[in-house]
């Protein structure tokens, strides 16, 4: 290794402690990023690769179906809104 480096000596519950605060800060930040991708996608009608409605048959039942698949999608993003919300509040 190059140069110096500062080591930090703790005992084994102040490290479980360090990492447990980070471990939480980081899946909060990953929640919040994902709530604000989905906020933004649903103000802008997009509709994110992840969000697969797949329908079989081409029979004109399955045609509207097709078509409602931009209802169905934003449908999906209000409640992975909710769902994210609820994970942000549980850390």
């Amino acid at each position: 290794m190059h140069g110096q480096q500062n080591v930090k000596i703790c005992d084994v519950k102040q490290a479980r402690q360090e990492y447990q605060y980070k471990n939480t800060k980081i899946k909060l930040y990953k929640s919040n990023a994902a709530i604000l991708y989905t906020k933004t996608c649903r103000i802008k009608q997009l509709i994110p690769t992840y969000v697969n409605i797949s329908v079989n048959g081409n029979n004109p039942r399955c045609q509207r179906t097709k078509n409602a698949q931009t209802f169905c999608a934003s449908g999906w993003l209000i409640t992975e809104i909710n769902i994210l919300k609820c994970t942000v509040s549980k850390t």
